[in-house]
């Protein structure tokens, strides 16, 4: 039996061909309506995704800790 086919849209493309070959994992995480908007604004202020954008602020949190 064949897979499903995988849905794809133009920024899941977008934002595959930017993702290193080496990506191995995922990291999900609940937030509130308003805090999704906040980061999505700032991710697009930055000219990043929303994942780009949530991994460096990650990535510098982790670094100062």
């Amino acid at each position: 039996m064949p897979a499903p086919a995988k849905r794809t849209t133009k920024s899941a493309t977008a934002r595959s061909s930017r993702a290193s070959a080496t990506t191995v994992g995922a990291i999900n995480i609940r937030v509130r309506p308003d805090e999704r908007a906040l980061i999505d604004q700032a991710a697009v202020i930055s000219g990043k995704s929303r994942s780009e954008f949530m991994l460096e602020a990650a990535r510098r949190a982790a670094a100062d800790a």
